[in-house]
């Protein structure tokens, strides 16, 4: 990709072989640009679902992403400025997107912390849809490099713009935003800020709740897996029942413990000036969140829930923005708590992880068919790392100044394999050991050196989706189904919650 840089205005080498090829294709792709634009999104969620958290319009929406019509609307619009910048290029000489769009999205992508590894999934998403949509004997390596090198020239021109003092006023809203939603203001569960304001709020409506607990905090929960279905997994008893959720005994006795919980602790934030919960019960907490693979995710989820069970529950005239970002700030505390205690330690003392006999039933089998081709196949895996994120490599120092291609290199082909099989293994015993089986001093080797290399959620996310992507290649297409997806997706996520406990500065010094 040649770049001659001058601001956005930026000249551009693209030949007439490369503009042929994607005004080809995009004159089939513009006919359903609304439907293909939703497919595009789709699997960049796919790829890295954490990225869904940076659409303000996905974070509390109950709505499926395939039927969000703002999400449809917002996929269009990205999807057609993309090709048509893509089709205009070598016309133009630079990419015609207009300048103040461009500056709003260089904001935008830097307020939100976009980086290269979120770059590289939108691409591997974009080359991967346009190649589902056109003919298949339209698409060839030319026709991907054509794609390829237009998008990354309206990267670039983003790139450009994603400037801090443009957004200074705005990054640091989004920041207070963030700790706010963290809850922040907890220092070691130690005195937290909470207003005579705050406090008035949660006591006036917590008051008019307290009488029909038990109804409200089922609602609650069914308001919890509404948006959530597969969260009702997270619950021993209700992963094999066929008792309706709004019949369950065992949901609504649990429903309204925890609910009862939530709000008693609201109601003594400031009296108390910290979360009230038990110091065994935040622990046993912060164990099982953490054994059951709680993520941020699910505790965002169960905050819009509470906020919209609450709103709900009271007089329409008695609730308001000011009464939801008391209770809001109340759960940001509690959740806080919990999150100091979910360390693989505890659950470790409380018993084994949760892996079914058929997950493990599932792992086997298949492991059993790719063991004696691991080499191979674990040298897969990691292309398809780099196809979907090629910077990833500069995390391996044995990659960064080599120049033997990726499918040669034997060093990158040694280093696949272990980690294949790491995975893998760990994977088949899990049940059985009832926890990561991989040594101490390997975890915390891999913990320290992925917060070296600077290693994000993102990198784990593109891994997990080339793991599952390269396991399904590597089986009969009749063994693979949603449930083994699911057994290797829950497998992986325990290895990547033992070597993220490792993730810590302490491991460097």
């Amino acid at each position: 990709m040649a770049l001659v840089e001058d601001n956005n205005a930026v000249a551009v080498s693209f030949s007439e072989e490369q503009e042929a090829l994607v005004l080809k294709s995009w004159a089939i792709l513009k006919k359903d640009s609304a439907n293909i634009a939703l497919r595009f999104f789709l699997k960049i969620f796919e790829v890295a679902p954490s990225a869904s958290q940076m659409f303000s319009f996905l974070r509390n929406s109950d709505v499926p992403l395939e039927k969000n019509p703002k999400l449809k609307t917002h996929a269009m619009s990205v999807f057609v400025m993309t090709c048509e910048a893509a089709a205009q290029l070598r016309k133009a000489g630079k990419v015609t997107v207009r300048d103040t769009t461009l500056k709003r999205l260089g904001a935008t992508h830097l307020k939100y912390g976009v980086g290269d590894a979120h770059f590289e999934v939108v691409k591997f998403a974009l080359l991967d849809t346009i190649k589902e949509e056109v003919p298949a004997d339209m698409w060839s390596p030319a026709m991907k490099s054509a794609w390829s090198e237009a998008y990354d020239h309206l990267v670039a021109a983003i790139k450009q713009e994603m400037k801090p003092a443009e957004v200074t006023t705005s990054k640091q809203e989004f920041c207070q935003e963030a700790m706010a939603a963290n809850g922040s203001n907890v220092v070691s569960r130690g005195a937290v800020r909470f207003t005579e304001e705050q406090e008035a709020l949660v006591l006036k409506s917590w008051a008019i709740m307290k009488n029909d607990s038990a109804h409200i905090g089922h609602r609650f929960f069914l308001k919890i897996f509404e948006v959530a279905p597969s969260a009702r997994q997270l619950f021993s008893f209700l992963r094999n029942s066929d008792v309706p959720l709004e019949k369950n005994p065992k949901l609504k006795i649990h429903a309204m413990a925890v609910f009862v919980m939530t709000c008693e602790a609201a109601a003594q934030l400031r009296k108390t000036g910290r979360v009230t919960v038990r110091d065994t019960t935040i622990k046993r907490l912060g164990s099982t969140h953490f054994k059951n693979g709680v993520s941020d995710a699910h505790f965002e989820v169960a905050k819009f829930a509470l906020l919209e069970t609450i709103k709900e529950a009271v007089p329409a005239s008695m609730w308001s923005p000011a009464m939801k970002g008391a209770w809001g700030e109340a759960y940001d505390h509690l959740v806080a708590a919990i999150k100091q205690g979910m360390k693989p330690a505890a659950a470790a003392s409380n018993g084994a992880v949760r892996f079914t006999e058929e997950q493990e039933a599932l792992v086997l089998k298949s492991w059993a068919i790719m063991k004696d081709d691991s080499a191979n196949i674990g040298h897969r895996f990691f292309l398809k790392i780099f196809e979907v994120a090629p910077s990833a490599r500069h995390l391996f120092s044995f990659l960064r100044n080599s120049d033997v291609p990726l499918e040669k290199n034997p060093n990158l082909k040694k280093h696949a394999m272990a980690v294949f099989v790491m995975t893998c293994e760990a994977a088949a015993q899990l049940r059985k050991t009832g926890r990561v089986t991989v040594r101490d001093t390997t975890i915390k080797r891999l913990g320290s050196t992925h917060f070296k290399n600077g290693v994000s959620d993102t990198h784990f996310e593109v891994a997990r989706f080339a793991l599952l992507e390269t396991i399904k290649d590597g089986i009969p297409a009749s063994m693979w189904n949603p449930e083994m997806k699911n057994a290797w997706g829950e497998a992986y996520e325990h290895l990547v919650a033992a070597i993220k406990e490792g993730m810590k500065p302490v491991a460097l010094l």
